[in-house]
């Protein structure tokens, strides 16, 4: 037996609350991709997130960036994984290539 969640939620801005009822709640911690490390080391765009090209590359050869720091459409840990292994195998065989 399924049971529904009631939550209270606050506007961070206008402080209003208000009630929910929900099957499912996912908490989201924080919206501004953590990147000042590497600033003036690799390509950012507007919002702050590392540029990346289709293969999680950046600019930098053989630098990859995954997850909520280059991936502003879908920042989850499911598309953090996804990327996480196709970046590995590209480095895999970028560093076989090295001789």
């Amino acid at each position: 037996m399924k049971q529904q969640v009631r939550d209270e939620l606050q506007d961070v801005i206008t402080g209003a609350r208000s009630e929910i009822a929900a099957d499912l709640i996912l908490i989201r911690i924080g919206v501004v991709p953590n990147t000042e490390l590497f600033r003036g080391q690799i390509a950012f765009d507007a919002a702050g997130y590392i540029s990346v090209r289709s293969q999680c590359e950046t600019d930098l050869v053989g630098v990859y960036a995954i997850g909520d720091v280059a991936s502003p459409a879908s920042p989850t840990i499911s598309t953090a994984v996804g990327n996480g292994a196709s970046a590995a195998k590209l480095a895999a065989a970028r560093i076989a290539t090295i001789e």
